[in-house]
């Protein structure tokens, strides 16, 4: 499916909380609650970082970039759903503040808090971080389509994580939030 943006075109996304027949952007009478377009960026971002993580960065050297930029949008996007929720006038307030507790209290979370706040900042603070997650090593390896791209994150601990593990975590862990306050979300799985 083709939609446009200005005069590039693009494919669309199956994360759009647009309307698929018209390429319109919903409007307040719609009744569409505004923390879904955010959980519908970060899968995007999620997308995209999947989908650029298998270029070959010896063919084109932007590649890293790409897969870099989408990864770090996607942790950003990601974490920055919870202030979307906490400021959707749709959401009774004592759920806004129900979600807010469980997203602090979710391991899964805390690790994209702190990947999300490190690559926004140029330094670390530790007195602001949840689990001390850091990226640790980029890993590039050869598969079917030329060179495959796997980033590592690192927690105080010493676990090691792939950056696209937490990412699907953290995305079913929204998920699980969300269905356990009766709040719509996106149930499709992502591709790339």
């Amino acid at each position: 499916m083709a939609g446009t943006h200005g005069s590039r075109s693009r494919r669309m996304s199956k994360h759009s909380i647009w309307p698929a027949d018209t390429g319109a952007a919903p409007t307040p009478s719609d009744d569409v609650t505004a923390y879904l377009q955010q959980v519908a960026r970060a899968y995007r971002f999620l997308d995209r970082y999947k989908a650029a993580r298998g270029g070959d960065i010896f063919v084109n050297p932007n590649v890293i970039n790409d897969v870099e930029d989408s990864l770090w949008a996607f942790f950003q996007n990601c974490w920055h759903i919870k202030d979307w929720l906490r400021h959707d006038d749709n959401i009774p307030q004592p759920t806004r503040d129900a979600i807010w507790l469980a997203a602090k209290d979710s391991v899964v979370l805390q690790v994209v808090a702190d990947l999300a706040n490190g690559s926004k900042h140029l330094a670390r603070d530790p007195d602001k971080e949840w689990v001390g997650a850091a990226p640790s090593t980029v890993e590039i390896f050869p598969h079917q389509a030329g060179q495959g791209i796997t980033h590592w994150i690192g927690l105080n601990d010493g676990t090691r994580l792939t950056a696209l593990e937490v990412a699907e975590r953290a995305m079913a862990e929204w998920q699980n939030i969300l269905a356990a306050h009766g709040l719509p979300y996106f149930s499709e799985p992502t591709g790339a």
